[in-house]
């Protein structure tokens, strides 16, 4: 089970999980960058760190919520972000085009049907072809793969690594 007490998102030396309400801001940013043109990888990786994050906050007594670094990507100067000076940490690009992180956030909610592939199922992506995990973010109860009209399986929630998310 995740733990924020026992991880480097917060020092308990300053804050003493539990006896006052924590809201975690500015997570997940530098750590994971992704531009919206990235490969699957990249996209993939910093999804997993918004859904470990979130995840990991709704199961810490006491935290009452979060804030990732950034909503959209933003220009900065060169030595911060990107040789370029774009800041490549949001779930949105700088024209706002949703990146795959936001399907984390939107799979938690209720207000619509939400399903989106990690993958573009492009093997030229992947090395020697192989897609490996693909992950599916959604609120449905359960997806279920078919391949020419056959029922190849039925996908429910992670809940060994995703314990506390929603959905």
């Amino acid at each position: 089970k995740h733990s924020l007490s026992d991880s480097f998102l917060y020092d308990t030396a300053v804050i003493s999980p539990g006896n006052s309400p924590v809201m975690i801001t500015e997570h997940t940013g530098p750590l994971y960058p992704a531009r919206s043109f990235s490969g699957e990888k990249e996209l993939l990786e910093q999804a997993l760190s918004h859904a470990r994050m979130l995840d990991a906050a709704l199961g810490s007594k006491g935290v009452i919520g979060t804030f990732g670094w950034c909503l959209c990507d933003y220009n900065s100067h060169a030595g911060f972000g990107g040789s370029d000076g774009l800041c490549s940490y949001g779930i949105c690009d700088l024209n706002r085009i949703l990146k795959l992180a936001a399907s984390v956030y939107s799979s938690q909610g209720n207000s619509r049907t939400v399903l989106d592939i990690s993958s573009f199922m492009m093997p030229g992506e992947h090395r020697f072809g192989v897609l490996g995990n693909v992950y599916a973010f959604t609120n449905c109860d359960s997806v279920r793969l078919y391949k020419n009209n056959e029922l190849v399986a039925e996908f429910f929630p992670d809940r060994k690594n995703y314990p506390n998310l929603p959905h």
